[in-house]
């Protein structure tokens, strides 16, 4: 495919330079070219995440070997609305001259490769064609786009919140921008509550215009909690979700080993044998991309402990009640973000750590690695003959 990133930046400079970014946004498909700050259009903030520094977190067996990642700054939390503004189905947001609300705009910026091609080409609908479509709409629009909401974690922690902070206070008339490519955005919408003709879908517009842009800016940083408003918002799913589903797909048990074998990347390479071992002491092994967004939500709510390796899916433990234990399967590096999610639901975070058969000592989201059994028949030797109590002992 030719990529027209280049004569599109160069046509639009050159209209820029006779019109205005916005002039140039519709002949061209790029802007912007300067960027706008986001105070002027805050109308609403929303409490502050709480930044921490938790304790070590707890190895339920084996060596202890923790890194703790540096916290992020937090970025923003408030609803800004814009008169006339744009949107991008990649989270990017404008102003109606064309400037762009960097802090109204989510995650575009975050990736270096992202920032260097922004800062040439400005930015730019996919995939760089002139006249581009760009719809226009009467009515409010809420945008809860972002670059990274194709991928489930960020999707169901960091997008969906938006919307459900300002659901209940929306005009009736309000249209909801959204990606509804992938089958769990649409449930989510939909155990939301959010009508499907309520839903301009980003898949399909590349950008827009609103009379009224609404857009609520929530993130979950590193070394911040999620906040209790998100928690208790996310929560809320769990009874539509209940409800949603027939008695026969609801019990799962209580305990469960959720599996990444048929993911792309980290995979257990002793998986069969871990399974036989966790099978015998009541465990039940889930496939997450085989499940409904409807009966992971259930499947999580109704466990008592759940066993994993790093995964998106895992975002589901937000759904888990208070007490709930989880145990995340690592490689020697780890990552720092479900610590604090478990911490953020009041949830009881442990792992064990494989400390042979990796060679890793950063994380690498790409690593395949074996389980040490040692350390897991020696928890699972803990916990022998029900839940337990509160402690990992």
């Amino acid at each position: 495919m030719i990529n027209w990133a280049l004569p599109a930046s160069l046509v639009a400079r050159a209209v820029r330079l006779a019109t205005n970014e916005a002039t140039a946004l519709g002949l061209t498909g790029v802007a912007p070219f300067r960027d706008a700050d986001v105070g002027p259009y805050i109308v609403d903030t929303w409490p502050e995440p709480v930044a921490v520094r938790l304790d070590s977190p707890e190895n339920v067996a084996g060596p202890r070997a923790w890194t703790d990642d540096v916290p992020a700054a937090i970025r923003y939390h408030y609803t800004a609305e814009i008169e006339n503004g744009a949107v991008f189905a990649n989270g990017a947001v404008l102003a109606a001259d064309g400037g762009h609300i960097t802090g109204a705009t989510h995650k575009t910026l975050d990736s270096q490769k992202r920032r260097r091609k922004l800062a040439v080409w400005g930015t730019a609908i996919a995939p760089y064609r002139p006249m581009p479509r760009i719809a226009h709409y009467d009515r409010p629009v809420l945008a809860m786009t972002a670059s990274n909401q194709h991928l489930f974690f960020h999707w169901l922690i960091d997008c969906l919140p938006r919307l459900l902070r300002l659901k209940e206070s929306l005009d009736p008339e309000t249209l909801i921008y959204a990606d509804r490519s992938r089958p769990f955005q649409r449930e989510g919408l939909a155990l939301a509550g959010i009508p499907a003709d309520c839903i301009i879908d980003a898949a399909r517009i590349p950008a827009l215009t609103s009379r009224r842009l609404i857009v609520p800016c929530h993130q979950f940083t590193r070394g911040s909690l999620l906040p209790d408003w998100a928690v208790a918002a996310l929560r809320g799913l769990v009874a539509p979700a209940r409800e949603a589903l027939p008695p026969a797909a609801r019990g799962h048990g209580s305990r469960l080993y959720i599996s990444r074998g048929d993911a792309a990347h980290r995979r257990v390479r002793n998986e069969d044998e871990l399974f036989a071992l966790l099978n015998s002491h009541g465990f039940t092994l889930l496939q997450l991309s085989h499940l409904s967004l409807a009966e992971q939500i259930v499947a999580f709510a109704d466990a008592d402990i759940v066993i994993a390796p790093n995964g998106g899916g895992l975002a589901n433990l937000v759904f888990s009640r208070p007490g709930t234990r989880f145990i995340e399967l690592l490689p020697r590096s780890n990552i720092d973000a479900l610590r604090f999610l478990c911490a953020s639901a009041g949830l009881e975070f442990g792992y064990i750590k494989s400390a042979e058969c990796n060679e890793d000592t950063a994380w690498e989201s790409l690593t395949d690695f074996a389980v040490d059994m040692g350390p897991v028949a020696e928890f699972l030797e803990r916990i022998k003959g029900g839940s337990g109590s509160s402690s990992w002992i």
